[in-house]
C-alpha cells in the first residue's frame, strides 16, 4: 500500500521489542557479544522500509505464528 503512512515510532518500537525478545527467547543470538549489532540492523532494515501499520500487524502475526506452542 504506497499511500499508507508509515507506523508510529511506538508501533514500530512495540514491534522491535516483540521481534527481539521472541528471537532472544528461540536461541536466535548465538553470541552475546554480538547481539546489540545484529539488533541494531534488523531495526535498521525495518526502519528503512518503512512498513506501515498494517504491516506491522501483519509481522506481530508472523511472530504468534513462529512462537507458538506446537504439538
Amino acid at each position: 500500500m504506497p499511500d499508507a503512512p508509515p507506523a508510529s515510532i511506538k508501533e514500530r518500537d512495540f514491534f522491535f521489542q516483540r521481534l527481539e525478545t521472541a528471537l532472544d527467547d528461540g536461541g536466535f543470538f548465538t553470541a552475546p557479544d554480538m547481539s546489540h549489532v545484529v539488533k541494531r540492523n534488523l531495526r535498521a532494515f525495518f526502519t528503512r522500509a518503512a512498513p506501515s501499520a498494517q504491516e506491522i500487524s501483519t509481522l506481530h502475526g508472523v511472530i504468534q505464528v513462529l512462537t507458538r506452542k506446537r504439538d
